[in-house]
């Protein structure tokens, strides 16, 4: 996080702060974690078997000028079937998603697959 928002908020600053940022960060969701994962329990869904769908992932990588939208199809097995890269004029986070989901959409639709799960990060 604090990379991104060197990146896109143009700030600059010294490698020892930004280590020290990153370790605070870091402490910081390890204390969040440990208290939450008391509150996490699992939920029984016996009608979603992960063994039973093909699986497309998508994702964007937003540079100063332009992102890359990337989406790749895995068998039922974890091989990779097939990897799609776009380029985009995007250079807004929300609008790169935006544009990866219709492609790995646009891509996968004509696999005509009767069973897909469909994530992003």
């Amino acid at each position: 996080m604090a990379r991104n928002k060197l990146l896109h908020e143009h700030l600059r600053s010294e490698p020892l702060a930004l280590l020290q940022q990153i370790l605070h960060t870091q402490q910081e969701h390890l204390a969040a974690w440990c208290t939450s994962l008391r509150l996490l329990h699992s939920i029984p869904c016996k009608s979603f078997l992960l063994g039973k769908y093909h699986r497309m992932t998508f994702d964007i990588a937003v540079c100063p000028s332009f992102s890359m939208c990337v989406a790749i199809l895995f068998h039922l097995n974890g091989d990779i079937l097939h990897a799609w890269t776009q380029r985009s004029l995007a250079t807004d986070p929300l609008i790169g998603e935006a544009e990866a989901a219709l492609m790995a959409l646009s891509k996968v639709s004509n696999l005509k697959l009767s069973s897909l799960l469909f994530q992003d990060d």
